[in-house]
């Protein structure tokens, strides 16, 4: 196919290197005969092939210069590696003239680091999501996935930045005013007469390392200013200072948090959304984020995006169970499982009807040890016609306010405030409140979307159906992370990170979808 792509007649526009063997050199013939008719390599050949390349074409070469390697060349060979969880273009190059399989995909072509690099340069997140589109659209036109169902979770993946590099607007300023002395100095010409050991080496690597520096610096002060509203709602006993807050000199673009191994370090937010019914992923998504929560919108978008449609049953952990989600599904007509937070678990409906409201209710047992040792807002019985609550014992708590909060993704719900004043006396206040005012509780405006959730939930069926979620993305998650390298991205940036989960499933999808039309008898192209 290479050398077939790459005739004098072809035109002008595009030129492309020819590889130094065809498919009758003897070379190649004999690296043919040696290779396994089953290998990975003979499988990600056929499946570039069957791929629409030509906007991939038209960005990779302008109709000047020199000519280059043809894209599906170099593709094969970033899918190739990357199956092998090799992740550096510069091993790419030396497998190039080592690596047998990789001589025999690419037809004796050895392109040097430069085009490897550039090469993961122009596979953008976007060119990916088109081209993982025309495979999942492929899948579903031949029926092998149905895309009905599917399971959303998240991880962290550390960043390539330095965990030992995060620093706060203190040690930031300082090392910035080092920087500029030094380029400034460069400029006169006068080298710095002593280099820390974190300054980098030459003039030109000084003034990256002070744009760089000036990049952490705007990003920093936008988190500490997130940061002091975040305190100021907070109990003054309770505030950290602006001082704890940090960011990676190196990659100042990463989220700074803990990963799976409680280490603080720069790190990305990885989504997979996976079909229930077939190996494929339907959705994807890479996120400068340290917590998985108020992503579950923008990965719907991502994912009626990438594969043309969404799931109308979507399984996902706690963290997804928010108003702000469930409202994104509702809007979306995706019905969402999600387990809850414990806490959030409220009687059973019909508690409310038994008899008079009232009426004190039996005393409960003392409350189990928990947050401040009190009764939990489970314990309290909301009547829908009168929009009250009933504590346990029969005081009714009537609606005080209307107000707004603010979550941890930046976002607002309304919430409504309920109390009461006859907790004076009442025998079992010592475990409901020690407030003078008496006990208040709130409750959330979308309170019945959570109801809807937690009644799916405890059904049968939909505990059944929410076992399937660790049997499938959390497979996904694993292969990822054990047999692709998706431990630490191999590139700084964002859009780099997003390149390479990018790769990683397109190269998911197209090995599933190779796999399921060898198991349905579908002949090769």
């Amino acid at each position: 196919m290479l050398a077939a792509d790459c005739p004098r007649r072809q035109a002008r526009r595009l030129r492309w290197l020819c590889p130094p063997w065809d498919e009758q050199h003897p070379d190649w013939l004999r690296l043919d005969r040696d290779l396994p008719q089953d290998h990975r390599a003979r499988l990600i050949d056929r499946f570039v092939d069957q791929l629409d390349l030509r906007p991939y074409l038209y960005d990779f070469c302008k109709g000047f210069g020199s000519a280059s390697w043809h894209p599906a060349l170099l593709l094969k060979v970033a899918l190739y590696e990357q199956d092998r969880k090799v992740l550096s273009p510069a091993q790419w190059h030396r497998d190039g003239a080592e690596h047998t399989p990789l001589m025999w995909l690419t037809r004796g072509a050895r392109p040097c680091r430069s085009a490897l690099y550039d090469c993961r340069r122009r596979l953008c997140p976007e060119l990916l999501e088109q081209l993982n589109g025309q495979v999942l659209l492929a899948a579903q036109n031949e029926q092998f996935c149905p895309g009905r169902r599917g399971s959303l979770d998240g991880t962290f993946t550390a960043a390539r930045g330095s965990r030992h590099q995060l620093l706060n607007l203190g040690r930031l300023d300082k090392r910035l005013s080092l920087l500029q002395s030094a380029v400034a100095g460069d400029r006169a010409g006068v080298p710095p007469p002593r280099r820390p050991r974190w300054m980098a080496r030459t003039a030109g690597g000084r003034h990256q390392q002070q744009q760089r520096y000036q990049d952490a610096r705007r990003r920093l002060l936008a988190k500490i200013a997130r940061h002091d509203r975040q305190q100021a709602r907070r109990a003054k006993s309770k505030r950290r200072p602006a001082s704890r807050v940090v960011v990676s000199a190196s990659e100042p673009e990463a989220a700074v948090g803990k990963d799976k191994t409680k280490v603080l370090r720069p790190l990305y937010d990885t989504q997979l959304l996976r079909d229930l019914d077939s190996p494929f992923l339907l959705g994807y998504g890479v996120f400068a984020a340290a917590t998985d929560a108020g992503l579950l919108p923008e990965m719907l978008r991502r994912t009626a995006r990438q594969a043309g449609r969404l799931p109308e049953e979507l399984l996902a952990d706690a963290i997804y169970a928010s108003v702000a989600d469930l409202r994104a599904c509702r809007d979306a007509g995706v019905v969402l499982y999600a387990a809850l937070k414990a806490g959030t678990a409220a009687r059973p409906a019909g508690a409310a009807e038994q008899g008079s409201r009232r009426q004190p209710l039996p005393l409960l047992p003392p409350p189990p040890p928990g947050r401040r040792g009190y009764y939990g807002k489970e314990q309290f019985v909301w009547d829908e016609p009168s929009q009250s609550y009933t504590c346990p014992a029969g005081q009714v708590l009537e609606r005080l306010g209307r107000g707004k909060e603010g979550r941890v993704n930046g976002g607002e719900v309304a919430v409504e405030k309920y109390g009461t004043k006859a907790c004076q006396g009442c025998p079992q206040r010592p475990a409901c409140t020690r407030s003078q005012y008496g006990r208040k509780i709130k409750r959330l405006v979308e309170e019945p979307l959570l109801h809807e959730l937690r009644q799916r939930m405890g059904s049968a069926a939909g505990q059944q159906l929410y076992r399937l979620r660790q049997q499938t993305i959390e497979l996904a998650f694993a292969d990822a992370a054990e047999h692709r390298g998706l431990r630490r991205f191999s590139g700084f940036g964002l859009r780099l990170a997003q390149t390479q989960v990018g790769l990683l499933v397109l190269l998911h999808n197209g090995k599933a979808l190779m796999h399921c039309r060898q198991a349905a008898g579908v002949p090769a192209a």
